[in-house]
């Protein structure tokens, strides 16, 4: 709630740097303010990370100041401009956009959730994790009240979805489609 608050407080822009950033997005997404976190990631204003794209980014940068318009870059020596820190985001979309998550105790993604949140104005995702198992993919549509879940867990794994109607399905390697209500 702190970190709501404080998203608020700057204007719904993310003011954090490169510990805060990493922790952000997730904290959000775990207690419920997933609503939050997508404002931030499809911000376009500064500082946000598609201010950094549409100013030409083709990484994500060290700093939010990488480039500004009308003053141009930072000091190459200060600003890396492929971090990992403000770069967190890409996990957050991974683990919360595409909903890809381990579990602790099967290490390795012998066993893992997914869980998409899908959320703001997406309207579908697509993506990949290639965990030592093999690749974990993950896609999904949404309209105005159905979201359409494709999955394809790898051989000699499972895994268990979390649809946005919390139905829960507990699945073996293979392909497998489903359909939920929105959320």
């Amino acid at each position: 709630a702190h970190m709501a608050d404080a998203v608020k407080k700057y204007d719904g822009r993310i003011s954090t740097g490169i510990h805060g950033t990493y922790m952000l997005m997730d904290q959000l997404a775990v207690y419920g303010y997933t609503d939050v976190a997508y404002s931030l990631l499809l911000s376009r204003r500064f500082p946000s990370w598609f201010y950094s794209i549409d100013q030409g980014a083709t990484t994500i940068w060290e700093r939010w100041d990488g480039y500004v318009a009308g003053r141009g870059f930072q000091n190459a020596g200060m600003n890396s401009f492929n971090h990992v820190a403000i770069g967190a985001v890409g996990e957050w979309m991974y683990r919360h956009v595409l909903g890809i998550q381990h579990d602790e105790s099967q290490p390795g993604f012998r066993h893992f959730f997914i869980k998409p949140l899908t959320g703001a104005s997406l309207t579908w995702a697509k993506g990949n994790y290639h965990s030592i198992n093999g690749d974990i993919k993950v896609s999904w549509t949404k309209n105005e009240n159905t979201v359409t879940l494709n999955v394809v867990v790898p051989v000699n794994t499972t895994a268990t979805v979390i649809l946005p109607d919390n139905k829960k399905h507990k699945i073996g390697s293979g392909e497998y489609k489903f359909t939920s209500r929105s959320d």
